[in-house]
């Protein structure tokens, strides 16, 4: 099957206080299906910006100006909380002569910040988290700062699906990943996609995590003539999930907590100690059945 959207362009909107949940494209257990030729794009984007106008390094505190086109998302940039924690919400600094993510920033981007207030119009005074993550980062005033306001869902997700391609597809924002896949057969493939600023605005990034990210497949992504540019995360993420050994039965049977998967028989599992991920060894999946309502045996 082959949906072809004509060069659409899909907008989203959403400005909940508690993050986004909109997902564009949801596709689960799917096979032999080609989607194509669409732009998505938000209105308002899931993110504020501005410049740093203040920097008090005794306090730990700063204050941002915000551009005149990133309030409406004002509330969720003062509330948000970030993974159940207390309200802060995660930012990166961008040099103003480039327009680039700031350099000298020790390894890491991201500031995470809490009790913003307003203290002018279009300026907000906010806190840095700990003085470990102020020691991470160079603030300085006239630095461009965006805020992550990264919301719960991906922009098109694919899951437990096989042969599943991507044509045309052009992500000018993301409140989350781009374009998730996991616990598939697949490929998935992904042919002249873009993820990217919107050209002729201001805006500094485009999705608010991965590009793509992709878990748990038994074949990774086939990517072709892409571009994944200004994300708030990595580019590209391929990986697998580590689980814990919750009971031994025997030496050749255990109980294991695993997360949705499609097919586990004759997969490999490698295994490593809890305290210091110093690898024991490797098992290959001979049997395996789902069990519910289990606890540890007294």
């Amino acid at each position: 099957m082959v949906i072809d959207f004509g060069g659409s362009t899909f907008w989203l909107e959403d400005t909940k206080i508690s993050g986004s949940s909109i997902e564009l494209l949801s596709l689960s257990h799917c096979e032999n299906l080609t989607i194509k030729n669409m732009f998505v794009d938000w209105d308002p984007v899931p993110y504020v910006q501005g410049e740093i106008v203040n920097v008090n390094e005794k306090t730990k505190e700063i204050e941002i100006l915000l551009d005149e086109n990133f309030q409406t998302t004002v509330p969720s940039f003062m509330h948000l909380p970030y993974k159940n924690t207390p309200p802060w919400v995660y930012a990166f600094l961008f040099n103003p002569a480039t327009k680039e993510y700031k350099d000298d920033q020790a390894g890491s981007r991201v500031i995470p910040f809490f009790n913003t207030t307003p203290v002018a119009p279009r300026t907000y005074r906010t806190t840095i988290k700990s003085h470990n993550d102020w020691d991470k980062v160079n603030m300085e005033v006239g630095d461009l700062i965006v805020t992550h306001l990264r919301g719960s869902r991906p922009t098109i997700e694919t899951g437990g699906s096989k042969n599943i391609s991507f044509e045309n597809i052009t992500l000018y924002s993301s409140s989350q990943i781009g374009f998730s896949e996991g616990n598939g057969e697949g490929p998935i493939h992904y042919s002249n996609c873009k993820i990217t600023r919107r050209p002729d605005t201001t805006r500094l990034i485009s999705a608010g995590a991965d590009g793509i990210n992709s878990i748990n497949q038994e074949n990774g992504p086939i990517i072709r003539n892409a571009l994944f540019e200004y994300n708030g995360d990595d580019a590209i993420h391929i990986h697998g999930s580590l689980t814990s050994v919750l009971h031994k039965i025997s030496d050749k049977e255990y109980i294991l907590g695993f997360t949705s998967r499609g097919k586990l028989k004759n997969e490999t599992i490698d295994f490593y100690t809890w305290d210091r991920l110093s690898y024991v060894g490797q098992r290959k999946i001979i049997a395996w059945e789902k069990i519910s309502n289990w606890s540890v045996p007294s």
